[in-house]
């Protein structure tokens, strides 16, 4: 049987982001080698501080992905909905767990953005939950440019 020669190492991609080791765990491999290829610059072997199991669902139909920094997500106790269902799921800090269901067509070339935005979301909720938390802790989006000799950050 396949699924017999698959290994942990075949299925989980473990993401150093910030300071937390995230393990993404699929079922088929193909997404695991992908998202391991995409963020080759954060894997990690540290042991994970929270597991986030990715069941990914195909399309029948055609999707339009949006391109907005501003998600639309509703979040409702442990649960929540971001894109209006592109990707849905239960977030457990007591348990360190995390089970979402993604929209196939996010894990393209175009929707690993939208994907990226869910993680970001995860940490800041890792941030502010951490027993060691600070009101220092925060997120900070910026960008820089060079020109002329001269470097400008934008914050």
């Amino acid at each position: 049987m396949i699924m017999d020669r698959i290994s942990n190492t075949d299925t989980e991609c473990r993401l150093q982001i910030g300071d937390v080791c995230c393990s993404l765990r699929f079922k088929d491999p193909a997404y695991s080698s992908k998202l391991r290829e995409y963020y080759r610059g954060f894997i990690s072997e540290e042991e994970a501080e929270l597991t986030i199991d990715v069941n990914v669902v195909s399309l029948q139909e055609s999707i339009a992905i949006p391109f907005s920094i501003f998600m639309h997500k509703t979040v409702n106790g442990n649960s929540f909905v971001f894109y209006d269902g592109l990707i849905t799921g239960t977030l457990n800090l007591e348990e360190n767990q995390c089970t979402i269901n993604v929209k196939s067509i996010l894990l393209a070339e175009k929707g690993i953005f939208l994907f990226e935005q869910l993680l970001f979301q995860i940490y800041y909720t890792l941030l502010k939950q951490s027993p060691n938390k600070s009101a220092n802790n925060f997120l900070l989006h910026s960008c820089a440019v060079s020109r002329d000799g001269f470097g400008y950050v934008f914050t």
